[in-house]
């Protein structure tokens, strides 16, 4: 979906509410009164619509995902089961900073 040409059909729209408004000061309410109607109207269609996202979400679709795939003929006996064998030793500042601020200091 293109999202300029949605735009551009949005500005018709309010532009043709503001052209056939009865007068002046209506040709500026009436346009800001469709926007905000759109704009609650799509807030509570998220808010009643759209799912709960809670704290463990992704545990629930790891586990709804894995048996879909297990479903289908997806071997998953070592998916998300390893570790990382990142060591403590790689992580952190490298031993030659450490060193050179260790001899700055003396």
């Amino acid at each position: 979906m293109n999202t300029a040409s949605n735009e551009e059909n949005l500005a018709d729209a309010l532009q043709i509410i503001q052209n056939n408004a009865p007068s002046g000061i209506a040709s500026g309410q009436d346009p800001f009164w469709v926007a905000s109607s759109m704009a609650v109207f799509s807030g509570l269609l998220a808010f009643f619509c759209l799912p709960h996202i809670g704290q463990d979400t992704i545990d629930q679709e790891d586990k709804r995902f894995r048996a879909y795939l297990e479903r289908h003929g997806y071997d998953t006996s070592a998916m998300g089961l390893h570790h990382s064998t990142l060591s403590t030793a790689s992580v952190g500042p490298p031993t030659e900073t450490i060193e050179n601020q260790k001899q700055l200091d003396a």
